[in-house]
C-alpha cells in the first residue's frame, strides 16, 4: 500500500488492522504524504500500527527521517533515482524501492531491491499521466533484472490482463468502505 491521500489515513489504519494475518509479511506501506504539514507525526502514526500489525515500513524521499523511524527501507521518487547507488550503500540492509514511470526510468532503478511501474492504466490520483497499458508494462517488466511491481489503476476487472509483477502496489486496489479488500 502506498499513502499519500490523507483523507485516506484512516481507511489504510482500518485496513493493516483488518487484514488477514497471513497476508501482513507479505505487504509493505510505503510513506509519502510529501505535502503534510505534519509529515512526521503522521509518519510516526503510520510506523507504529506497520509495526503492530507486522506490515513493512517504507519512508519516501527522506533518509534521515527514514533513520529516525527505524523504518525497513527508502522509496525514491523518480526524480531521486541518483540517489539510489548511494543510499544503497549507506544502508545494505534497507529495501530500496523506486518509482519508475518508463522504461528508461526502470533502467536507472537498476540497483534497487524493487521498481514500482506506473501508471499501467488511468487513475484517478493522477489523471494528466499518460497510461503505459497492460502490455507495455508486461513488456518492461519482463526486461528487468529486478522485482517490478505494477500500480495505478489496478482494480479486479484488469489486475489479470497483464504479466511481469512480481506484484501489485496501490490504495484503492486494496481499500474500500469497509477497510481491506483481499
Amino acid at each position: 500500500m502506498s499513502g499519500e491521500d490523507e483523507s485516506l489515513d484512516d481507511k489504510i489504519f482500518a485496513s493493516l488492522n483488518n487484514m488477514p494475518e497471513a497476508a501482513r509479511p507479505h505487504l509493505g506501506l510505503i510513506f509519502r504524504h510529501y505535502e503534510c504539514r505534519q509529515r512526521r507525526e503522521r509518519a510516526i502514526e503510520f510506523e507504529k500500527k506497520c509495526r503492530a500489525t507486522g506490515v513493512l515500513f517504507l519512508m519516501a524521499a527522506d533518509e534521515e527521517m527514514a533513520l529516525e523511524l527505524k523504518a525497513d527501507g527508502l522509496h525514491l521518487p523518480e526524480y531521486l533515482s541518483g540517489q539510489i547507488a548511494p543510499v544503497k550503500t549507506r544502508h545494505p540492509n534497507w529495501i530500496i524501492t523506486a518509482s519508475c514511470h518508463s522504461g528508461a526510468a526502470l533502467k536507472r532503478a537498476a540497483a534497487t531491491d524493487l521498481a514500482l511501474l506506473s501508471p499501467i492504466f488511468p487513475t484517478q490520483s493522477h489523471k494528466n499521466d499518460h497510461a503505459l497499458g497492460a502490455a507495455n508494462f508486461s513488456r518492461l517488466a519482463r526486461q528487468h533484472q529486478k522485482p517490478v511491481f505494477a500500480l495505478g489503476g489496478i482494480d479486479e476487472e484488469n489486475c489479470h490482463s497483464f504479466s511481469g509483477a512480481a506484484g501489485i502496489a496501490g490504495i484503492g486496489c486494496f481499500i474500500n468502505e469497509q477497510g481491506f479488500r483481499p
